[in-house]
């Protein structure tokens, strides 16, 4: 097995984080989320919108979607990335 520089020298290697596959996940659905609700946010602006006169200050249906979708993505995201998936098997 070939060792590298820094166990040559004998130094450790620096410990390699491990994160679970749930809390990657989870981050990045929370990226996507903020993604999905800055797009929500910023589309209510838009020319075609205001033109329109779509009811409460420009905020048509879509967009309120893209809105609850990206605060509902980001929420669950973040209740996965902290806490991750239990198992719920039977410990005896």
């Amino acid at each position: 097995m070939r060792q590298s520089k820094s166990q040559r020298r004998g130094k450790k290697d620096p410990p390699k984080i491990r994160m679970a596959p749930q809390r990657v996940l989870g981050i990045c659905l929370v990226i996507a989320g903020i993604i999905i609700l800055a797009i929500g946010a910023a589309s209510h602006k838009a020319p075609v919108d205001a033109a329109t006169g779509s009811g409460a200050a420009g905020i048509s249906l879509s967009n309120s979607w893209y809105i609850l979708g990206g605060i509902g993505i980001t929420l669950f995201g973040f209740i996965l990335a902290v806490l991750g998936l239990r198992s719920r098997t039977a410990r005896y």
